[in-house]
């Protein structure tokens, strides 16, 4: 928080508390982007998480945003590359697009109906950027078994150490309406 103004002190009236105050109102308001419950209870590793923010108002028919993320607990290295599959009913969803953010060099593709093979990079580390963005049209509201995401390969920042081990063998995803990234 920064002010541009100059505070002047009259007599004996320190405006400190008021401002300490009102910093404290800033620290404590809610974060509309805080992980839901069912992220932060995960054990440490590399977890597949796949956000769908607008899966609370969902229509049939209706063109969705998912995000496939690599959730990283107690990982001592950010992600720099990456490849993976991500499956799903074909008769559940058509991929309209597919996409990247802002810094990550990638490339996806179906390689059969329901199933996208996909893989990245960032030298600096993923973060909380998506590994994958696709949008699609959903015949029906998606479920958690709807999908399965397997990450073959997971190489990390700086020395490129092999984080392959630090994920579940598990493939079904955390599904979430959590927004988890914000950037672009």
């Amino acid at each position: 928080m920064s002010f541009s103004r100059t505070i002047r002190f009259v007599g004996s009236v320190s405006l400190i508390p008021i401002l300490v105050l009102a910093c404290h109102d800033d620290l404590v308001e809610s974060d509309p982007y805080g992980l839901p419950e069912e992220i932060k209870a995960l054990p440490p590793g590399l977890h597949p998480v796949i956000s769908i923010p607008d899966l609370g108002q969902f229509v049939p028919g209706s063109v969705i945003k998912i995000s496939i993320h690599l959730h990283a607990v107690d990982v001592s290295s950010a992600i720099a590359s990456y490849q993976g599959e991500f499956g799903f009913p074909p008769d559940l969803l058509t991929i309209v697009r597919g996409d990247f953010t802002d810094e990550v060099l990638g490339a996806w593709n179906e390689t059969s109906p329901g199933i996208v093979r996909f893989a990245g990079a960032v030298l600096d580390g993923v973060g909380s950027r998506p590994i994958l963005e696709l949008t699609v049209r959903a015949t029906r509201r998606p479920s958690p078994n709807d999908f399965t995401v397997v990450i073959e390969e997971a190489i990390g920042a700086g020395q490129f150490a092999d984080l392959t081990s630090m994920i579940p063998s598990e493939t079904t995803p955390v599904l979430t309406e959590a927004v988890l990234y914000t950037g672009r």
